[in-house]
């Protein structure tokens, strides 16, 4: 009781020093803010993804399973794979099944397009998650020609039905079946939160035998105890019979489900934990120097109240609580300063990163942020504190005498801004790098014209266009309609964007050449329009594009991208040569056109062999439409939509962009990186040059008696004013030095952000130390210029 008691008064006397000094408690409460505040921004963020628990019961359990390939890496599985590692593992409780797709809701309103998963009946029994209302499915209603049944998402049953609870044994109407509601899921599925509705998948026999067909996203739950290494272990057991049995070269890897999920994320999230760990120790070390002036200027003080009989125990405790004090308050304001950073992150995120969204202040990150205020009251308070609880009483108690400060104190507060540099240093020159990777990135040739061209997506529902021939007459006369808007210039269509990363891919055999199982060229495959290479500004390299006379079919024909002409055929022409693809019925097609290369996955992604066919020879279903338009190709939305709707008023379309668009969001991610280590860089620089003005100022302060002196022997201003820029000079210079030895070291953890910079880049560590001494002479403008104004007899009788 008696300890509570001393603590009470301790915080209030430490209250009552601070409203005595307002200038410094809010210089020392603003920028505590501004480390904690961003500090708790970033580890809100980075705890959702590293930290926070998955809203699966078990998630720990939960295991992706990969198909790995010897050519394409890791894949989803075919439905016999799937079947096989569910029936023959040992290593799981059960295994289950995803396919998520789109498909159009015709019923409940307007036409829409929404997101669907189709599901092995095991599925929530993986996952261990519960209908709100209704049931689950049974397993009978997982086989071709069950009825057909599907459970809604939170989302779709809030916004398009209401959230009526009567909705269970109602029916909607899905790619044109009947579908009767069983269930709703709750609102709360993680990553699966984005699916508006659940189907059993039901697959034909076709697809349930077909080896080849990789398209299942497969996750499992481990039994009780059971380690990933000892599946992984147990998989490659049944995967090495597997082998033998239908001579495959397959493998398999399990990933956990965090992993995942997030797994490509760590780097850039680690990174920022380091970026803004140096802005809060930057905030410290300001702190900390703003403690040392003001322990300077109470030595009297605390002189006499050693003199009375304080020991320095209690003294340090008595510092230490107005340092904590003040840094619970620097956190409580950094809080506010947290919830306005959240947006500005969030509307610089890349859209698909949802955990970014997700993040918000709960019970955790508050506890966090309360710990990291007491630690940081601690960090920076207790060396001003041992040096203030020292106090030399002969000098201190002078009657009249000048304070002084001892030289270990100038030297502790020139450290600690020289530390501030050397910190500053690292953070410019991962924004540095950060710049000029993104630079390099934004010069990639994408292999398309992405200016003026609108893009939207268009699924024809099988029922309603199940034969081909319906299918090409539909976008025959769509396109046809959407050429004759004013102000298109042409249209086509194709079964994959560019940089939309859902490229598929197959075996090409080669007329005239044999390949064995592991070197046989795969290519990506592409159904597109005879317009398409038109509308989207693709390069002719050599031969010709599709024609009118191409779609009859009587001659199959393809084009061929330069990496696959380059490749296949070194150093000699493809035109008229033949190639097959199995998913293509097995015909020979004639190269009648080598085609620029195109970025599919990403901009910093190697272009792989890309095969085009005309779509009315292998007519696709599910096609983007690509519009290039004379002016801003947004503004004929509208009229594209319309058109499409003219031919069938039940379709929908989807994903309506622009090529531009498109190209931005594939590089969001790195501009994401950017925008955060910019901000954390640029506050930094902030928080730098604010620690060398208040070191300077208080240097200059300190030797006013001696440049009195100096002025009265006849040192001109200039003297003076070199005499204030040198001390900073040398404090400049060793933050530069310390902190490109540092910056030297630790960017090379970033070199997996990169693309086409070394982290070393002599033109980024060549640059920033001229960024940060320009700072730093800045920063000593003001000081050093009071300091030539000084009135030497003035001067003379300070204090």
């Amino acid at each position: 009781m008696a300890n509570m008691a001393a603590v009470t008064r301790d915080i209030r006397f430490a209250i009552r020093m601070m409203t005595r000094s307002p200038g410094f408690t809010s210089i020392a409460i603003v920028v505590l803010a501004l480390g904690i505040g961003a500090t708790t921004a970033i580890y809100s963020i980075a705890s959702v993804a590293l930290i926070r628990p998955l809203p699966f019961p078990g998630a720990d359990r939960i295991v992706r399973l990969w198909d790995v390939q010897p050519q394409i890496d890791r894949t989803p599985a075919s439905f016999p794979e799937f079947t096989d590692w569910k029936n023959q593992s040992e290593a799981f409780e059960t295994m289950a099944s995803l396919y998520r797709v789109d498909g159009n809701l015709t019923s409940s309103g307007e036409p829409a397009r929404i997101r669907m998963g189709r599901v092995s009946g095991d599925l929530f029994s993986v996952l261990r998650v519960q209908p709100l209302i209704g049931r689950n499915f049974v397993p009978e209603e997982d086989l071709p020609g069950a009825q057909r049944v599907a459970i809604l998402g939170h989302q779709l049953w809030t916004e398009r039905f209401a959230g009526d609870n009567s909705i269970i044994g109602k029916t909607l109407e899905l790619n044109q079946n009947t579908y009767s509601i069983i269930g709703v899921m709750p609102a709360e599925m993680g990553y699966l939160s984005e699916v508006e509705v659940w189907v059993p998948a039901a697959y034909l026999d076709e697809t349930r035998s077909n080896r080849g067909l990789h398209f299942l996203t497969v996750l499992g739950r481990l039994r009780p105890g059971m380690r990933l290494d000892q599946a992984q272990a147990n998989m490659n057991t049944v995967v090495a019979a597997l082998q033998k049995q239908y001579s495959t070269d397959h493998n398999i890897m399990l990933v956990s489900l965090r992993d995942m999920l997030y797994g490509n994320t760590r780097p850039a999230l680690l990174l920022f934990l380091g970026a803004v760990a140096f802005v809060l120790l930057i905030a410290w070390a300001n702190v900390a120097n703003l403690q040392l002036a003001r322990g300077a200027a109470r030595q009297r003080e605390i002189a006499i109240r050693v003199a009375l009989g304080a020991g320095q125990t209690r003294l340090i405790r008595q510092l230490l609580t107005e340092s904590v004090v003040l840094s619970l308050l620097g956190g409580g304001l950094g809080i506010m300063f947290a919830v306005a950073l959240k947006p500005l992150l969030v509307a610089n995120s890349p859209r698909n990163v949802g955990y970014i969204k997700a993040a918000s202040l709960d019970t955790g990150v508050l506890l966090f942020t309360l710990a990291v205020s007491v630690v940081t009251g601690i960090v920076f308070g207790l060396v001003p504190a041992l040096h203030a609880s020292r106090p030399d009483l002969n000098q201190s108690l002078k009657e009249g005498g000048r304070s002084s400060d001892s030289q270990s104190h100038g030297f502790l507060r020139s450290s600690l801004v020289a530390a501030e540099v050397a910190l500053s240093i690292v953070l410019l020159a991962g924004a540095g790098l950060a710049i000029k990777s993104f630079s390099r990135l934004m010069q990639v040739n994408p292999g398309f014209n992405p200016r003026n061209v609108l893009a939207m997506d268009v699924r024809l529902p099988g029922k309603k266009y199940g034969e081909g021939k319906q299918v090409a007459h539909f976008f025959d006369q769509l396109l046809e309609q959407i050429k004759a808007i004013p102000g298109v210039e042409s249209a086509g269509i194709t079964n994959t964007l560019p940089l939309s990363g859902g490229s598929t891919n197959g075996d090409v055999n080669i007329e005239g050449r044999t390949y064995g199982p592991n070197d046989q060229p795969i290519s990506d495959k592409y159904v597109v329009s005879a317009d398409y290479f038109r509308a989207m500004g693709i390069r002719l390299i050599e031969g010709r594009f599709f024609s009118d006379a191409d779609a009859s079919g009587t001659k199959p024909v393809a084009i061929i991208n330069e990496s696959m002409a380059k490749r296949i055929w070194p150093g000699e022409s493809p035109i008229g040569k033949r190639i097959q693809f199995s998913w293509l019925n097995n015909d020979w097609q004639e190269i009648v056109g080598v085609a620029g290369d195109v970025k599919t996955e990403a901009l910093d992604a190697t272009t792989p062999l890309e095969t085009y066919v005309t779509y009315r020879q292998a007519p696709f279903s599910e096609v983007a439409l690509v519009v290039q338009t004379s002016g801003n190709p947004i503004d004929f939305a509208t009229a594209v939509r319309t058109q499409v709707l003219s031919v069938d008023s039940q379709q929908p379309v989807y994903n309506i962009s622009t090529m531009e668009q498109m190209v931005s969001r594939s590089v969001s991610d790195r501009r994401f990186t950017l925008f955060v280590l910019g901000l954390f860089a640029g506050l930094a620089l902030v928080l730098s040059a604010a620690g060398v003005y208040g070191v300077i100022s208080y240097w200059v302060a300190q030797q006013t008696h001696e440049m009195g002196i100096r002025m009265a022997l006849g040192a001109k201003r200039r003297d003076v004013w070199l005499m204030v820029l040198g001390h900073s000079g040398k404090i400049g210079v060793a933050g530069v030095v310390i902190g490109l030895a540092g910056a030297f070291a630790l960017t090379r953890l970033m070199a997996s952000l990169l693309f086409g910079v070394s982290p070393t880049d002599p033109a980024v560590f060549a640059a920033i130390p001229i960024v940060l001494i320009a700072i730093v002479v800045l920063a000593s403008l003001v000081p050093s210029f009071r300091a030539t104004r000084l009135d030497p007899i003035r001067a003379l009788r300070h204090e």
